[in-house]
């Protein structure tokens, strides 16, 4: 079923691809909600289904999905997770060059809800799986390479906002010192 689906995707028109997009991530991510739809799934279930839309929509999958889930003028932490996540997993992916990743599945860490004898309708929870990504700086040379580079500017911006609101939350410096944090718009001159 997944081929199935990858290619009717490939073959179909982009303004039907881009309708049906739409309205899986308006289901999965409503536009001023702080949380994502269905509540008990692992953020790490949407982390892998923006993967997937990104391998054959990477635009979309940043401009529609990511950047809507990093905005920071509210404090959305799963929202803002997710977004973070989904951005480094797919960088990971292009460097690797991993193919095609899998379609999201239930997998270790997502909560189930199973019924026992009592009737009362209760969570379990199973082995955690987590995913670290070690050695590579995503840079402005590597982003650029691996095609990514539109999206880093706005990427790094939230996540220097994310760091700033967790300085308050957090009561102290999350920033790294000033010179390492220098983000500056394509369009500002170098003074």
């Amino acid at each position: 079923p997944q081929d199935t689906h990858t290619n009717d995707v490939i073959c179909e028109k982009h303004t039907d691809t881009q309708n049906k997009l739409q309205s899986i991530v308006n289901g999965l991510f409503p536009k001023g909600s702080k949380a994502v739809l269905p509540k008990n799934v692992s953020s790490g279930v949407f982390v892998k289904l923006i993967q997937f839309i990104a391998q054959e929509k990477l635009d979309f999958a940043m401009t529609e999905i990511i950047f809507d889930l990093l905005g920071v003028n509210r404090l959305p932490k799963p929202r803002m997770n997710i977004g973070l996540c989904a951005f480094l997993l797919i960088a990971h992916g292009l460097q690797q060059r991993d193919g095609e990743p899998p379609m999201p599945q239930e997998q270790s860490g997502t909560h189930n809800y199973h019924y026992y004898y009592s009737g009362q309708l209760q969570p379990h929870r199973m082995g955690y799986v987590r995913r670290s990504f070690h050695g590579t700086t995503l840079d402005d040379a590597l982003c650029e390479r691996l095609g990514i580079q539109p999206y880093l500017t706005p990427v790094r911006k939230a996540f220097e906002a994310i760091l700033r609101l967790l300085d308050v939350h957090v009561c102290r410096n999350m920033m790294p010192p000033k010179q390492n944090v220098a983000v500056r718009d394509v369009e500002e001159p170098l003074s």
